[in-house]
């Protein structure tokens, strides 16, 4: 079964959403279960490796792109040898794009679109999808360069279950935020216990977490709520603790380990909401700070 049957193509972006060709399919997909193509214009250089690069960089890029604004998951699927699939659709760079399906793409205006989730009825797609696109390729350097680093963490998140039962997951969560929430201004100050010159930076790591959540993501969970959300992550990452489920002790009706999938559950869809609307209302205007 394909995610879907139909096609559908952005008229600004160039973009096309296409059926995986089932007769080219291998058998080995694994967990792929709704395989769809993607068709994307770039600029074709008369050197070869300028070519795939570009290639490379923009279907990675519209990936982890459409992971965040599409319901469900959507991921590159890529491997060696026989397991390569995806480079088995004839060649990789034509002058024209593929003939659309007579069935279309069912569109969903945004408002709409918001309480679409993976329901097994086939792939739909905002109205506002292809000026997203266009919104996401024009971000100036700057804010498109750390919105790629959320979009990095943000697809890490939904990886890594398969080596880490959630620790990983929930650091790459906090990590898609604070590539977005940016850093603080550094203060130096002489330390009164040792003497020696140290610094840090105002506002702290926790402080610009909670901030960002607060401005770019509603939910009905409490200042507290957030605030173990960070620390739980900074007890990950400095290396002092795992989440109860990696340890491998839990086992039955464990209390501490439902706590814990709960703020998971609660981190991930806060930090999808603030990604989303982050780029939502991210200015395309030079010097422009006024979401930083």
């Amino acid at each position: 079964m394909h995610v879907t049957d139909g096609s559908g193509r952005g008229a600004k972006s160039g973009i096309q959403i296409l059926p995986a060709p089932e007769t080219k399919l291998p058998q080995n997909l694994g967990l792929v279960q709704h395989p769809f193509m993607v068709e994307f214009p770039i600029l074709e250089s008369e050197i070869d490796k300028v070519t795939l690069h570009r290639r490379w960089q923009v279907l990675e890029e519209t990936t982890r792109l459409f992971n965040l604004l599409l319901a469900g998951r959507t991921t590159l699927v890529f491997g060696n040898g026989d397991q390569n699939w995806s480079i088995k659709f004839g060649n990789l760079v034509v002058d024209e794009p593929s003939a659309p399906t007579a069935q279309k793409i069912e569109e969903i205006s945004p408002e709409k679109f918001k309480a679409v989730g993976n329901d097994g009825m086939g792939l739909r797609v905002s109205t506002s999808l292809d000026e997203m696109v266009m919104q996401f390729r024009n971000l100036k350097y700057e804010r498109r360069r750390r919105f790629r680093l959320a979009l990095y963490w943000w697809d890490m998140a939904s990886r890594c279950g398969n080596i880490s039962a959630y620790s990983l997951s929930f650091a790459a969560l906090v990590s898609s935020v604070e590539a977005l929430a940016g850093r603080g201004e550094t203060h130096h100050f002489k330390c009164p216990e040792c003497g020696g010159s140290c610094q840090h930076e105002v506002p702290g790591a926790t402080e610009r977490f909670k901030t960002f959540l607060e401005k770019f993501a509603s939910g009905d969970e409490s200042i507290q709520q957030r605030l173990k959300m960070y620390a739980l992550r900074s007890t990950i990452l400095h290396g002092s603790d795992l989440m109860e489920l990696d340890h491998g002790t839990a086992f039955g009706w464990d209390p501490p380990t439902d706590n814990e999938i709960s703020l998971h559950r609660e981190l991930s869809g806060l930090v999808r909401d603030a990604l989303r609307n982050w780029f939502a209302t991210s200015p395309d205007v030079e010097g422009d700070t006024s979401n930083d």
